[in-house]
């Protein structure tokens, strides 16, 4: 292991724990769990790796099992987080269920593949359904960017959260196809720096996201665009149900809202100084 090899391990490392220790402080470990869960599954399966690696060596059979099938629960857990981001999404949709169900299905039809009673199947069940998995998660994380960009979810969070796993996904993809088309001794080396590192890109981006990034839209209360140079605190919240707004509710600043409104009349907008919309007794 190089020296670059080294710093990229130690910067997953790193950003794993932080991910995992601004989640439990920010408070958001339950509405995250399946992440946390990856990336503490990720964490514990190195380091568990890294003391067999010490005790048995590198070639020792202990060591090939404790690295595939510390890899193997890594990726079922990347499953499982890929879904729990589908169920953040289609919370109050009709469609949630049928999603539910239908990554279920997925998941079994996979295990089927894997166990060697197709034909064509391999007879190394565990790497074969880990490769399916793998190939699987790349698929969903490209659907659910779809998904995100369909919906407009208005949760900038929840996006950048996503953008991490589309960010490792393509990384991946791209890894895979240039050992497909290119040499197999030069993209095999090309690959095994592109996961890391794509690992490094999708938790930096997810911390950034549970620490700078709203879960929230904010919301330009002026419509005059000159700023007043100071946040006019205010909140309007939109119940969505499926594409369709089914309540509106805003409370704001009264004070602040009639400064705003004597602004916009000065800039000479009439709406601000039209009479005000009420319900008819």
């Amino acid at each position: 292991m190089n020296a670059y090899d080294q710093i990229v391990l130690f910067a997953v490392e790193l950003l794993a724990l932080a991910f995992v220790a601004i989640g439990v402080a920010k408070g958001c470990f339950r509405r995250h769990v399946y992440l946390q869960l990856y990336i503490a599954c990720m964490v514990l399966g190195d380091v568990v790796r890294f003391f067999c690696l010490r005790a048995y060596g590198l070639r020792s059979n202990q060591y090939y099992l404790t690295y595939f099938l510390a890899d193997y629960f890594v990726i079922v857990l990347k499953y499982l987080a890929v879904l729990s981001i589908f169920e953040i999404i289609l919370e109050g949709s009709p469609l949630r269920e049928i999603a539910r169900r239908a990554f279920l299905l997925l998941f079994v039809v996979l295990a089927v593949l894997s166990c060697g009673l197709l034909p064509n199947s391999s007879p190394n069940m565990l790497a074969e359904f880990q490769q399916n998995i793998h190939f699987a998660v790349v698929v969903l994380t490209a659907m659910l960017c779809l998904t995100l960009a369909h919906l407009r979810v208005a949760n900038p969070q929840l996006r950048t959260l996503v953008y991490g796993f589309g960010v490792s996904a393509a990384m991946q993809a791209i890894g895979w196809a240039l050992r497909l088309l290119i040499s197999q001794d030069l993209m095999s080396e090309v690959a095994r720096r592109l996961g890391p590192l794509a690992a490094v890109i999708m938790l930096a981006l997810w911390c950034y996201a549970l620490l700078r990034v709203p879960s929230v839209e904010s919301v330009d209360d002026e419509v005059s665009g000159q700023s007043s140079g100071r946040e006019e605190p205010s909140l309007i919240p939109v119940l969505l149900r499926w594409g369709r707004t089914t309540a509106i509710r805003i409370y704001c600043d009264t004070a602040l809202l009639t400064q705003v409104l004597e602004r916009n009349a000065a800039c000479g907008v009439a709406e601000a100084v039209a009479a005000p919309i009420v319900d008819e007794p």
